[in-house]
């Protein structure tokens, strides 16, 4: 194994803490990207399921502190597609999903 100062990559199961957010990423890495199942912890939801290239992709739910969840899918174009709702509410992030605290207080979501 090689490893170049300046060049070290994320690769295998972790935990990494956005600074800037308070937000956390716990799952597979491969090459410094998030890569299959992970989950996406905000301070008022988080996101579980599967990543391609450091975004959500393809089934997944989100969870928020209220305790409700929407379960769903992501499309290749990155849009959520909602399927079922527990908890009587309904949430659609917005092109980054992660901001999502300011994107789930916007449309109805509690802290």
């Amino acid at each position: 194994m090689t490893i170049s100062i300046g060049m070290i990559a994320r690769h295998g199961q972790g935990l990494y803490h956005y600074k800037d957010t308070g937000s956390l990423y716990k799952g597979s890495w491969v090459n410094g990207v998030m890569e299959s199942t992970g989950e996406y912890i905000h301070s008022n939801h988080s996101y579980r399921g599967n990543f391609v290239d450091s975004k959500p992709r393809g089934a997944g739910k989100y969870v928020f502190s209220n305790g409700c969840e929407q379960h769903g899918e992501y499309s290749q174009a990155g849009q959520w597609i909602p399927k079922c709702v527990t908890g009587g509410m309904m949430w659609t992030p917005g092109p980054d999903a992660s901001g999502g605290e300011k994107e789930a207080a916007e449309n109805g979501a509690e802290s």
